[in-house]
C-alpha cells in the first residue's frame, strides 16, 4: 500500500521527493508527496468533490487582488497583491466575517486611523469573497474545512488507500489547516516529524508543539 507524505509547501514536497530519489537514491513509487492543499482535494475526490471549482494556482487570486486593489486606487507595486492575499487568507482560515467584525470595531480598536485601516482591509476581504462566489471558486481556507468534515464523517475514502499518512515539517498551522489535520490524523495511520529544540531559536515551535499538538 502506498505511503502518503505531507509537507507545508510544495517546494518542500519536491524537495523531500528528490531526496528520496536523487540523493538517497530510494526507490519513491509507493510515496505520494502532497501538500495540505492537495491533500484537501484527495480527501474530497471520493466525497463528490469540492463545493465549487478550484484555482489551479496562486496567479488566479493574485489577478483578483490586482483588480480590486485598481479599483480602490491603491498604488501598484511588486509583490503587493500577494502580500494581501497571505493577509486575507490568514483571515478566512481564522473564520473571521468581515460583516460581524463590523459590528465590534468600535469597541475593540481605540484609535481612528487603526479603524480606518482595518477597515479598508475588511471592505478589501468582503470584496475579495464576493469576486470568489460571482466565479464560482472555492477558497482555499473552504477547501481545507470541507476536506476535515469529509474525513471527520467518513467520507474520505480515498485517503483509505495509503498504509500511513506522514506529517513532515510543519510548526505552524491556519485554523482551516488544524482542523484539517486533527480530522485526518483522528480517522487515518498517521505520523508526525515535528522540528523540535529546547535552544532559543526554537521557542516559537516549543509553544505551538506544547498548545496545539500535546493540548489537542
Amino acid at each position: 500500500r502506498l505511503v502518503a507524505v505531507v509537507a507545508p509547501s510544495r517546494r518542500l514536497a519536491d524537495r523531500l521527493e528528490r531526496l528520496v530519489s536523487v540523493e538517497a537514491g530510494r526507490a519513491s513509487l509507493g510515496l505520494r508527496f502532497h501538500t495540505f492543499f492537495s491533500l484537501a482535494l484527495e480527501a474530497l475526490e471520493s466525497a463528490g468533490g469540492p463545493s465549487g471549482k478550484v484555482a489551479p494556482s496562486a496567479l488566479f487570486h493574485d489577478l483578483i487582488l490586482d483588480r480590486l486593489l485598481d479599483e480602490t486606487g491603491a498604488q501598484p507595486s511588486r509583490g503587493l497583491a500577494a502580500a494581501y492575499r497571505a493577509s486575507l487568507r490568514d483571515l478566512l482560515d481564522a473564520g473571521l466575517d468581515p460583516a460581524q467584525f463590523e459590528e465590534h470595531l468600535s469597541g475593540l480598536i481605540a484609535e481612528e486611523a487603526d479603524r480606518r485601516r482595518l477597515r479598508s482591509v475588511l471592505g478589501l476581504l468582503s470584496r475579495y469573497q464576493r469576486r470568489l462566489d460571482e466565479a464560482g471558486v472555492t477558497a482555499p481556507s473552504a477547501l481545507a474545512r470541507e476536506a476535515a468534515e469529509a474525513a471527520a464523517s467518513g467520507r474520505a475514502e480515498r485517503l483509505g488507500r495509503y498504509r500511513e499518512i506522514v506529517y513532515y515539517g510543519f510548526y505552524d498551522l491556519t485554523g482551516a489547516q488544524a482542523d484539517l489535520f486533527e480530522a485526518v490524523t483522528g480517522a487515518f495511520p498517521c505520523s508526525l516529524f515535528f522540528p523540535y529544540g529546547s535552544r532559543r531559536s526554537y521557542q516559537f515551535r516549543c509553544d505551538f508543539f506544547g498548545d496545539f499538538l500535546c493540548g489537542s
